[in-house]
């Protein structure tokens, strides 16, 4: 940030454009299951697809059982235009193989409960109605898909040091050959986020804020698939969770996530 105010003293950056703030008119209910439910919001006089409104009630697996149930379809299509807007079909099935091998084989160890009670809520409204579409694609596959891609190290150097002392010692024959293919596939993949949070004395009645910036690359689609998702969370013991939010894009981010005591946690730190 210091660096962008020297350049614009300088008269080499253009200031940032300004934010317009638009008051929604009103909320379209879409869909429910359970306690939860989905809306369109309806937003006058803009030009950008509506964002979408989840509610999400219950513990951690109901929700994710109805974030599934309420949102399948859209995260599916989702998914689809981000990964078609780069990829052939054919190095979408490289790509999405070696993505769920990190999965399973590396970060889910490293996922909380909290995290997996959400996903296996997933695969259990999935286990029921089956997926979506000719490749049969999951909600759970989605998330954790971006879960994975979105803790990717940003550039080659890293992936493959990653590869090297991460997975190395176990890999498959299909990754020993696929390799340079995957890397290449990788960097076409813009991906440079930032984060920050707020507190204390720095906020009014000392709230925390926190927030990440997601720099995808842009032309993908996913523009039409704005979120903000509330969650209303019972613990396993019954007690209540102080309702918090989330924005985002269906299942790309900032699914699971909660409020204790001032500690945030979300996709965010996984």
């Amino acid at each position: 940030m210091l660096v962008w105010f020297c350049l614009l003293g300088l008269g080499l950056a253009r200031p940032p454009l300004p934010a317009t703030l638009v008051s929604p008119s009103g909320f379209n209910q879409l869909r429910t299951s359970g306690a939860s439910s989905l809306y369109q919001i309806v937003v006058p006089s803009s030009s950008e697809p509506a964002p979408f409104l989840v509610k999400l009630v219950g513990n951690r697996t109901q929700v994710g059982y109805d974030y599934a149930a309420l949102l399948h379809n859209e995260t599916a299509a989702m998914y689809s235009s981000f990964m078609s807007s780069m990829f052939s079909p054919k190095e979408q099935a490289v790509l999405n193989n070696f993505v769920d091998y990190c999965w399973s084989s590396f970060l889910l160890k490293h996922v909380s409960q909290d995290f997996q009670d959400e996903i296996a809520g997933m695969q259990r409204y999935h286990a029921k109605f089956g997926g979506v579409g000719a490749d049969n694609l999951t909600t759970d596959q989605v998330a954790t898909r971006f879960y994975t891609l979105a803790n990717m190290p940003a550039d080659t150097v890293n992936i493959i040091s990653m590869l090297e002392e991460e997975l190395e010692k176990d890999w498959p024959l299909w990754l020993r050959l696929a390799i340079n293919e995957i890397i290449r596939l990788l960097e076409k993949i813009l991906s440079g986020c930032d984060a920050f949070g707020v507190w204390g004395s720095r906020t009014k009645g000392g709230l925390l804020y926190s927030s990440r910036n997601l720099d995808w690359n842009k032309d993908t689609g996913i523009n039409k698939y704005k979120l903000i998702t509330f969650f209303h969370i019972t613990t396993a013991s019954g007690d209540k969770i102080p309702p918090y939010a989330t924005t985002g894009w269906f299942s790309l981010v900032d699914l699971a996530g909660d409020w204790e005591g001032r500690v945030v946690r979300s996709v965010c730190f996984l």
